[in-house]
């Protein structure tokens, strides 16, 4: 929700001037960045100014700079809109009955979610602003985590990587504010998306600034994009979704200073127009009264579709409360707020909730400004979910909230069928503000806030699915005092980040919101995981290492395998190594975030060994046992046949004491052996040149010999193979002029 920002920014070389509803804004830019060219639609908005790009650390150096936060002060607008009549409010219910799975006798429910990953997040006492507005996305290397005046870029352990205010990231200027900063992952682009509202002290000059990553690279450069609002109108708690063909960002509009609601508005704009170049093309609605809080939901799988889901005011024949339906199709200029539908369901409309219970005081978490409106959206494949806070009747009939999450099936092209409508309680307690997403399974991800008059706030999640229904509560973080707003009226939220987490199919990110010890709110960021499947592991295979230096009595291996597990992601390796058929050594070796380890393997032991890969969840793979293999060093003269024009040379920096070498171009070796892998032992020093490998009669690679320092007993080439075999390794002189000579000292074979 918009806040008041009083921030002095000393230095920053911005001006505004403000013409007929369009911002012009003068920031001294890069000589190659150009406005480019916005098809409005006659609504009085929708002039577009880019700004240009900014790197993330560029913003963070900025608000190091010059950024200064007043106090917690947070501006409320007020909703006028109909009343929601509703016979009574629904009593509370775990879950809506399912029926089984097609083939199945009995139903098991999901287990609880488990914690993966935790570690802290933005705080007020960093921020500065109340309610924080939190949310998280992630990618396979990312976290970004957004509050109102702060974003921050974590690695997925939870190491901070770079914060920067919002303003700098956005490039919002002296005299404006910003507040709902909203951010996603598009898979399909590969690219980060972000937007706020920016608004001026009179709510008269009003925007919607869309950020774009121009790469998978959060750290790296965002394009920042300025879309004006009619005039005197407040786009508040924009929110928005993407799909493979189009961004959407809808928006509640407030007029007369920002006092009157006007409608619901929808900002939507073609993603070739961004990716291509040129000008962007697009749309920004007119109201529609009829319509309140548009949640458009992230297309977690790949659609050109959007789906919306609002709140229906009462106006233009649509019962007040009712949860209304669009599927945006098409391209981003043909989007409308006309079209939406009526859906059914099992506990009716959105209902209004109750100010959440605490312990402490403030006794209540919201005391004002807390109501029903759909928080989230997320849509995967053919199912459409929702989250809400509404309220309940618990199991004594007191008054309670409880979060609700609605299910659809969207897959035909008409209105959407009802899949599941919960409505989550708890006796004598309060759930509210909830977040979801749909894992990469059908998994949905529940999280949500849990008070009574006797605990203070605390973090919840829960996992559904259509054949188990609803799984046990997990608990992510606990609240440390009484949360209080100061001489605000009470806030929470205004939503929660939940996200799917693309590197585990059954695995979400959540960013949780909790007081802190003197009463202002902290965040704490989890990944959840949700899988009982095992990981698999491929068998290890084994190969000499090279270029290597070759000791006395040792040959240095390189162990490869490969790992799978597509619900939680492996967590890590357990590699044992067992020698002359012994038991298994212990303790294993643990590797994390690689599929190889280097060991030094004993000439003439018989080695193998084992790999066990164990996932986020805690499952553990069946082991998977290697070759036995038995290292092996043979002498030039060891199953060698050479060409004429070979010389013997005797050393105490040879392996055995002496090796054979020649200097003339087309002079050959050739080395029959039977083994799984095969390395080639030679001399490197400046007087040394260059030599040919065959491996089987095929080429493979000229190597070169020369060294500017003397380097004995070296392997310098190696091949290697799945299963055990007879083979043959022939070396031919190049003849390189001036420094022709090549050595054979030797082979190493792991048979």
């Amino acid at each position: 929700m918009v806040s008041d920002r009083w921030a002095t920014r000393a230095g920053r070389s911005l001006a505004i001037v403000v013409a007929a509803a369009a911002l012009t804004i003068a920031p001294v830019l890069p000589p190659d960045v150009a406005a480019r060219s916005w098809g409005i639609t006659g609504h009085g908005r929708g002039a577009l100014t880019l700004l240009g790009p900014i790197t993330f650390a560029e913003a963070a150096r900025q608000g190091r700079a010059q950024w200064s936060v007043g106090g917690r002060g947070h501006r409320r607008l007020p909703a006028h809109r109909s009343t929601i009549q509703v016979p009574g409010k629904p009593p509370r219910a775990d879950v809506v009955p399912q029926p089984p799975a097609i083939g199945s006798t009995t139903i098991a429910a999901p287990p609880a979610p488990q914690v993966t990953t935790e570690f802290d997040g933005l705080d007020e006492a960093t921020a500065g602003f109340d309610p924080p507005d939190g949310w998280v996305t992630v990618n396979a290397a990312f976290v970004i985590q957004s509050v109102n005046g702060l974003v921050q870029i974590s690695s997925r352990s939870g190491v901070p990587i770079q914060q920067a205010p919002t303003w700098a990231v956005f490039g919002i200027p002296l005299g404006q504010n910003d507040s709902d900063p909203r951010f996603l992952w598009d898979a399909s682009h590969a690219r980060w998306v972000g937007s706020l509202v920016s608004f001026d002290d009179t709510f008269t000059n009003n925007f919607i600034v869309l950020a774009v990553s121009e790469t998978a690279d959060p750290v790296g450069a965002w394009d920042r994009y300025v879309f004006a609002d009619a005039p005197g109108e407040l786009p508040d708690q924009p929110t928005i979704a993407s799909s493979t063909t189009k961004i959407v960002i809808p928006a509640n509009e407030f007029a007369n200073g920002a006092i009157d609601y006007a409608g619901a508005s929808i900002l939507a704009i073609d993603w070739a127009s961004i990716i291509n170049g040129g000008a962007l093309t697009g749309i920004w609605t007119a109201d529609n009264s009829a319509l309140w809080s548009i949640r458009p939901a992230q297309a977690l799988s790949p659609s050109s579709d959007v789906h919306l889901i609002a709140e229906a005011t009462g106006v233009g024949g649509f019962t007040a409360g009712d949860i209304l339906y669009k599927r945006l199709t098409g391209t981003a200029s043909a989007t409308t707020t006309a079209g939406f539908l009526e859906l059914a369901t099992t506990h009716g409309p959105f209902f209004p909730m109750n100010p959440p219970r605490q312990a402490g005081n403030p006794s209540t978490v919201c005391s004002i400004y807390c109501d029903e409106r759909p928080t989230d959206a997320v849509s995967r494949g053919s199912y459409l979910w929702l989250v809400s806070t509404s309220g309940c009747l618990d199991g004594a009939h007191h008054d309670a909230d409880c979060v609700r999450a609605v299910g659809f099936n969207t897959g035909s092209a008409g209105t959407p069928t009802l899949a599941a409508d919960l409505l989550i309680g708890e006796d004598a307690a309060d759930l509210f503000m909830g977040g979801l997403t749909i894992a990469g399974d059908g998994t949905v991800f529940l999280a949500y806030s849990r008070s009574s008059a006797s605990d203070f706030v605390s973090a919840k999640a829960r996992v559904f699915t259509l054949a188990g229904g609803l799984g046990p509560e997990q608990g992510l973080a606990d609240g440390d005092g009484t949360y209080d707003p100061g001489s605000n009226p009470g806030r929470w939220g205004d939503y929660l980040g939940v996200a799917a987490d693309p590197s585990g199919t059954g695995a979400a990110w959540v960013g949780s919101e909790i007081p802190a010890a003197d009463g202002t709110w902290r965040t704490v960021v989890t990944r959840l995981v949700v899988d009982s499947t095992p990981p698999t592991v491929t068998t290890p295979t084994v190969s000499i290492v090279t270029p290597s230096g070759l000791p006395a009595s040792t040959v240095p291996v390189r162990i490869i395998w490969t790992g799978s597990d597509p619900g939680s992601g492996i967590e890590r390796y357990l590699v044992s190594e067992s020698r002359d058929g012994g038991a298994t050594l212990e303790p294993a070796i643990t590797i994390v975030g690689a599929s190889t380890i280097v060991r030094t393997a004993q000439i003439g032991s018989h080695l193998r060994f084992v790999v066990v890969a164990i996932d986020a969840a805690g499952n553990t793979s069946s082991p998977a046992a290697g070759p036995i293999f038995t290292p092996t060093l043979y002498q030039q003269t060891t199953g060698t046949a050479y060409s004429t024009g070979w010389t013997t040379a005797s050393s105490a920096s040879f392996s055995g004491g002496s090796a054979k070498y020649a200097r003339v171009a087309g002079k050959y070796v050739t080395f029959s052996f039977a083994g799984r892998s095969v390395a080639f032992l030679s001399y490197k020093s400046s007087t040394r040149g260059s030599v040919r490998i065959y491996v089987d009669g095929v080429y493979k690679k000229t190597v070169s010999l020369y060294s500017t320092t003397v380097r004995a007993r070296q392997l310098v080439f190696s091949y290697g193979w799945a299963a055990y075999g007879s083979h043959k390794l022939k070396l031919v002189v190049v003849g390189t002029a001036g420094h022709p000579r090549v050595d054979v000292d030797g082979f190493a074979v792991l048979k």
